[in-house]
């Protein structure tokens, strides 16, 4: 049986709130009903699996080819890229563009070497493991087109694009993969380094 709240306060305080008529007896039932609270717990999670992260290639000329580079995301992978470097053996522009989940450009046979920049997790730390992102490089016959993002190079000159918010390449979604293309718009000229910055995330 229910057990009667002996003290007139807690009804009159219920009338009040909810506008109630006539006589409020509250009462205390004899069992327990299990409550699950729900919320919005973003703010204490913990922090994503991240690492910032670099790689280089050098970009032979061949002739009658542009000097074409594509950055590869993995599946499950986001990549914020930060920072672009890259000098050219001629004046031209160098075009880029976030091809998302479809690249245009086919494999290429140059891979850069890459690695983290955080001490941590650099050679001889605990941590096992390379970035996920890959650049690979070489040279192709065919200009790419679509390409929102083309920027002036001086011959011999290095140059470097500070991205402070970012550019987003990857899906996130497992097994699907992410883009960048770049190409120098000059046959027969080398790029004699491109470096890229990017920091990755670990969706899955």
């Amino acid at each position: 049986m229910a057990q009667p709240i002996q003290d007139p306060t807690v009804g009159s305080a219920l009338q009040r709130l909810f506008g109630l008529q006539g006589r409020v007896r509250p009462a205390l039932e004899e069992f327990i009903i299990p409550t699950v609270q729900v919320a919005a717990l973003e703010g204490h999670a913990p922090p994503p699996v991240t690492g910032l992260a670099s790689c280089t290639a050098y970009v032979a000329a061949a002739a009658g080819e542009y000097a074409t580079l594509r950055f590869e995301v993995p599946g499950g992978i986001l990549a914020e890229l930060l920072e672009i470097n890259v000098t050219a053996a001629a004046d031209g522009s160098l075009s880029l563009a976030n091809r998302g989940n479809a690249a245009t450009v086919a494999g290429l046979a140059g891979t850069a070497t890459k690695g983290y920049l955080d001490g941590r997790l650099l050679p001889g730390s605990t941590f096992q493991g390379n970035p996920a992102g890959v650049l690979t490089y070489g040279t192709q016959a065919a200009l790419i087109i679509g390409t929102p993002w083309i920027v002036r190079l001086q011959n011999g000159v290095p140059r470097t694009f500070a991205l402070p918010r970012g550019l987003v390449l990857g899906t996130g979604v497992s097994g699907a993969y992410g883009f960048l293309e770049l190409q120098f718009n000059v046959a027969n000229a080398a790029l004699t380094r491109c470096s890229l910055i990017w920091r990755e995330y670990a969706i899955s």
